[in-house]
């Protein structure tokens, strides 16, 4: 079995990545639904982010 490479614990700290509480997220996506985003397109985009995120650590191995 290949030796697994230790993954990150958080992304970096840069524009792209942003750390908020629980009532935060609510209101963002409140914003986001208000606007027309579909609650299943955002779901999706989660579950890429975390799949990418997986494959990045893990490889296709999991």
């Amino acid at each position: 079995m290949p030796a697994r490479r230790a993954a990150p614990l958080w992304p970096p700290r840069d524009g792209d990545h942003m750390l908020v509480s629980g009532a935060q997220m609510a209101a963002l996506e409140t914003e986001l639904f208000d606007s027309g985003l579909p609650v299943e397109a955002l779901m999706e985009k989660a579950a890429l982010a975390v799949s990418r995120r997986l494959l990045a650590s893990h490889g296709a191995v999991l």
